[in-house]
């Protein structure tokens, strides 16, 4: 029994090491014998292409410059300060989250020649953005906006309908992307989207633009963003105090007539095998569409503890885990001779939500199904 609980999770493991997309069904625990020949392998490149944008891969080394050599935000002094007094007062006004993420949609005309959204950040950020249009003269350009004047004030950082615009450094502000024809053509309609979530800094070649815009960036120094939360430091997957915020618990308490069960698995002290994603994440425990799976290695710790008790009986309690070890303790070699041990990492609210592993009780007695993956 032990030996088939650790083979499903290994072979699930490998899987989703090179998925592209993966959903895997199983029945206590056990697997299709050829599952892993069925999972297609996972691409080099992520291509950005939503709804009619213009596809971006967001790993070339052209790219790259562009992003990272971006001239420092500044206003053009040639040109003209607008006086946005009305549209701030609009009810309509399109006003952003600060450090927004969002895909905003709109049609020059006549009557409005000139869209405008307005938005604030609350630190220097790296932004990327991009405009989408059959109208090729449709144009973005950042604004500083002061909203005591009611002004704004043309920078020297915008892009025509197509081109990627990156500024690695915006400053902490006010803001506006204003959306003009460079011609005075109308009648066209557009796609936009902007994501001003992460930090600004030194950016390693990895970066990853994936789903409905997120962005998942490395930084040089290691650290590894997701819109803004921090998942992990590529350099520190063996230090378990830099993986804290990745600690793990479930409890769980069935009281009934005259008695109570109840059982706790805790994941702490965290060292990183690998990381793979970003993914979808569906279990009968959690649901995420925006996760990392992180592959625990030697000497994360785990613990086990299950509690009943029975009117007129005596209270039972063990600390043996499913592997037959006591808890707590600290996973050693041998833990893994046919096994992986998955933290599934939340990227949306930067926590843990499940442990796919068969020192998991649910998953190695088969009271949960297995997980549905499925890889951007």
């Amino acid at each position: 029994m032990k030996k088939e609980r650790k083979r499903f999770v290994a072979v699930f493991a490998a899987a989703v090491l090179a998925i592209g997309t993966l959903t895997v069904q199983a029945e206590e625990g056990t697997l299709p014998a050829d599952f892993a020949s069925e999972v297609p392998s996972l691409p080099t490149t992520v291509d950005l292409d939503l709804s009619g944008f213009a596809a971006l891969d967001v790993e070339s080394d052209t790219e790259s410059v562009e992003i990272n050599a971006e001239e420092e935000l500044m206003a053009d002094t040639d040109g003209e300060v607008l006086d946005v007094s009305d549209r701030l007062r609009q009810r309509s006004t399109n006003i952003l989250d600060d450090d927004p993420r969002a895909t905003v949609s709109g049609e020059l005309t006549a009557d409005d020649n000139m869209d405008m959204y307005f938005f604030d950040v609350t630190s220097s950020k790296f932004l990327v953005a991009q405009l989408a249009s059959s109208n090729s003269n449709y144009y973005a350009r950042i604004y500083f906006i002061n909203y005591e004047t009611g002004q704004a004030t043309p920078s020297n950082v915008g892009g025509a309908a197509g081109e990627l615009i990156g500024v690695n450094g915006i400053p902490a502000g006010s803001y506006a992307f204003v959306i003009t024809s460079q011609d005075g053509t109308l009648g066209d309609s557009y796609n936009f989207i902007l994501n001003a979530k992460n930090p600004s800094g030194s950016i390693a070649n990895t970066r990853k633009i994936y789903g409905d815009f997120k962005m998942l960036i490395e930084y040089t120094n290691g650290d590894v963003y997701a819109d803004g939360v921090y998942v992990y430091n590529t350099s520190k997957m063996q230090d378990a105090s830099a993986n804290e915020h990745m600690n793990w618990e479930k409890n769980d308490d069935v009281n009934f007539s005259g008695g109570y069960i109840h059982r706790g698995h805790k994941v702490y002290h965290i060292t990183i095998k690998e990381m793979a994603g970003p993914v979808s994440y569906s279990s009968q425990y959690a649901t995420t569409n925006n996760a990392m799976l992180v592959y625990c290695d030697v000497e994360t710790c785990f613990s086990f503890m299950e509690s009943s008790y029975v009117s007129g009986q005596s209270h039972e309690m063990t600390f043996i885990d499913t592997f037959g070890k006591k808890t707590p303790r600290a996973l050693t070699e041998d833990d893994f001779l046919d096994s992986e041990h998955i933290l599934v990492f939340d990227m949306n609210t930067g926590k843990s939500v499940d442990f796919y592993s068969p020192l998991n009780l649910y998953y190695a007695i088969g009271a949960a199904g297995t997980p549905k993956v499925e890889a951007y």
